[in-house]
């Protein structure tokens, strides 16, 4: 018997394939709930994490005072950021609030609030942190990845929107857990 016919063989057994299914009795209501308080949350996290980015990476190098005076001068430019901070936060929102419904009884943490905070962190290790990582990977390799690390530009973004996230999905799970989002 050739290794081939033994590995599908192997394949083959019943203990070997364990299909996972969409939890059914989540419900519509659940997911619903969980995206009216996603989309709740985001309306809220959009402006925040513009305002802690902006403000996290002017910070360092003296500028909040340059800043402050480009926005007032500019203010259609700023108007215009927080609107698109808004568009993406709603759409986050809505996402991983679906997301949080279907998955609550699976994610860490005995709160509401706790179980919010892991999945803004699941977020954040996939999408801010973990695109730009794979795609400094892919280009350039390690040598690119430590290119990646080593620039504060890459980087500062990405880990002072973890602030912002974990605000985000605190929000989530306190308003999963408020009775106005249980009623549809």
């Amino acid at each position: 018997m050739d290794l081939w016919k033994r590995f599908i063989d192997w394949c083959r057994r019943p203990d070997m394939i364990k299909i996972r299914r969409f939890n059914t009795s989540i419900g519509t209501v659940a997911l619903f709930r969980g995206a009216k308080a996603g989309v709740v949350s985001g309306v809220i996290y959009g402006p925040v994490n513009w305002l802690i980015i902006n403000i996290g990476i002017n910070l360092p190098y003296g500028n909040l005072g340059n800043w402050f005076a480009g926005i007032m001068t500019d203010g259609m430019w700023a108007l215009n950021c927080i609107i698109m901070n808004l568009i993406s936060g709603v759409i986050l929102g809505f996402v991983f609030g679906m997301m949080f419904a279907a998955l609550y009884d699976k994610l860490p943490g005995k709160t509401p609030a706790i179980k919010g905070i892991m999945i803004s962190i699941f977020y954040w290790v996939a999408l801010p942190l973990g695109l730009p990582v794979l795609s400094y990977l892919y280009r350039w390799g390690f040598e690119g990845l430590d290119w990646f690390f080593s620039s504060p530009s890459n980087w500062m973004p990405t880990a002072i929107g973890l602030g912002a996230l974990i605000i985000w999905g605190w929000l989530l799970g306190r308003f999963w857990q408020s009775e106005r989002f249980g009623k549809l």
